[in-house]
């Protein structure tokens, strides 16, 4: 007879293996996946034999030109040669830029001719937070707080999510685009994402999508989280189901603001750098929620120490967060690289759980499987791209759906063996009344 951990392993193996490897594909497939894919060439891209309708929306990623250390007026020639720079990209990673600088980016898209004179056409901009100026054919488009060439002249801001080409423009045959940019702020510098151009109907259509599944990740994660603060409140000598609750407080959070761009963009009271501070917090307070967790389920095979050293390395890195943002930026790779080591930690930890036969361990195993195999995906993104990635709240819903089956098994064993001792208990007072009734026999 087979050997139930050995069935519960791989079971788990498979699982978490099928999940990461579907993952792995979506982040190494392209934005326009099943479509052409652009050529874009020393800071030429050639869209006239290009369909909106049916080759999609054109991701603009490949070599522009960029300019360093000058701001070129849109349409004037440059007095120097420019770089061939790869976008999206960190420009002081590719071209040993110092990440603190500022420059010049263009490109020249050649449009197809029906698209130009029947087609409205839309410019899709990552709502990353910059300091730039959106040009296209010297009328500028899009700004985002204020470029400058010192520290104290350069203010980043959030550029917005979409911008739709006058008619009149789209009249000519090529589209010049040229983008300031200036960065004193964050560690990586540049046009960290590729700006996209299509139809305006999809690119609305596909925005509408993003923020659909960003406000059904930040309701499914809340009402999560309301749920087994409700469990907590019922029973409160179990702290599992609070833990549980932070941890899909924090999620929810960071799923609507890293995911929905447009909401962002009509909340103009809502500070740059307080959305930045946010994202930051649910991440470094989460990382506690889930330590504090796994330590109240398994605190033998996950140690006091282990989790005090998380908890403690947390809470000072989320201090920072009172710092100006060029410096509590640069110090979030250092806690990356500690998630790592954690989350290593946490996988052997389950591992030893599941070993002993610890009650609910395998579905522990495959929750947490889900959640830091899609954490370490998005850290490895961020560190290698500097960008960040939207699979970690599908991990957490993943997460959550597995522990609440989990706290669900955990709750009901605590109701049935308190029943249990409520009915020995009674058992035990009915033989001390009634003695007689209980040792004597028909008569």
């Amino acid at each position: 007879m087979q050997n139930p951990w050995i069935k519960s392993t791989i079971r788990l193996l498979a699982g978490g293996g099928i999940l990461l490897s579907a993952l792995a594909l979506s982040a190494c497939a392209p934005a326009n996946a099943g479509t052409r894919q652009l050529e874009v060439r020393n800071g030429e891209a050639d869209l006239r034999d290009w369909s909106f309708n049916g080759d999609g929306i054109a991701d603009l990623s490949g070599d522009w030109i960029f300019y360093p250390g000058q701001f070129l007026e849109p349409g004037r020639p440059a007095v120097a040669d420019g770089l061939q720079l790869a976008v999206p990209a960190d420009w002081n990673a590719t071209a040993g830029i110092p990440a603190f600088s500022f420059g010049t980016y263009r490109l020249r898209v050649q449009l197809p001719e029906p698209a130009a004179t029947e087609e409205i056409l839309a410019l899709e901009l990552h709502n990353t937070q910059l300091a730039g100026r959106v040009y296209v054919n010297e009328e500028l488009v899009a700004s985002a707080g204020t470029v400058g060439t010192a520290l104290g002249e350069s203010h980043p801001a959030f550029l917005p999510a979409v911008v739709f080409l006058p008619k009149q423009m789209l009249r000519q045959s090529v589209l010049e685009l040229t983008i300031h940019i200036s960065n004193f702020t964050f560690r990586s510098g540049g046009l960290l994402h590729a700006p996209r151009i299509g139809a305006a109907h999809g690119v609305g259509a596909e925005l509408n999508r993003n923020s659909a599944l960003a406000l059904f990740l930040f309701g499914s994660l809340g009402m999560m989280a309301l749920y087994h603060l409700s469990l907590y409140l019922g029973r409160r000598s179990d702290p599992s189901a609070l833990y549980f609750t932070l941890i899909c407080t924090a999620l929810a959070i960071r799923s609507v603001i890293v995911g929905d761009q447009l909401m962002f963009n009509e909340m103009l009271w809502f500070s740059n750098y307080l959305r930045l501070r946010l994202e930051y917090a649910s991440f470094y307070l989460g990382v506690a929620a889930l330590s504090a967790y796994i330590h109240a389920l398994y605190p033998r095979e996950y140690g006091r120490i282990l989790h005090r050293a998380a908890l403690i390395t947390s809470l000072v890195f989320t201090a920072t967060l009172v710092l100006p943002a060029q410096l509590f930026d640069r110090v979030l790779p250092v806690y990356q690289i500690f998630c790592i080591g954690l989350a290593t930690a946490i996988l052997v930890a389950i591992a030893r759980a599941n070993l002993r036969g610890r009650p609910g361990a395998g579905t522990f195993a495959l929750g947490i499987t889900i959640l830091v195999g899609t954490g370490m995906l998005e850290v490895g993104i961020a560190l290698l791209y500097g960008q960040a990635s939207v699979y970690v709240p599908f991990g957490m819903l993943g997460f959550v759906l597995t522990h609440s089956t989990l706290l669900a098994r955990r709750l009901s064993r605590g109701f049935l063996a308190a029943e249990e001792l409520t009915a020995s208990l009674e058992q035990k007072v009915s033989e001390r009344s009634f003695p007689d009734s209980c040792t004597s026999g028909p008569t």
